[in-house]
């Protein structure tokens, strides 16, 4: 099952990639409840993709601004 998600906030995009660790944990679980050494290998082999393009271009501008903002008080 493939799902896409977009994001515009920092804060979007944290919440989505913990959805997205939840989402995978909680097919694991479903795979093996109870079975932690089953959960275990089917975490190390079981293929999953996953693609993330991450534009930090305006928060880093930011964090730049109020460096160098400090910097010359």
């Amino acid at each position: 099952m493939l799902r896409t998600y977009r994001a515009a906030t920092a804060e979007a995009a944290l919440d989505i990639l913990r959805a997205a660790i939840k989402q995978i944990d909680a097919e694991l679980l479903a795979y093996a409840p109870g079975d932690f050494l089953a959960r275990d290998r089917a975490e190390a082999e079981t293929p999953v993709s996953l693609s993330i393009s991450l534009d930090l271009t305006a928060l880093i501008a930011l964090t730049t601004e109020k460096h160098d903002q400090t910097e010359t008080v």
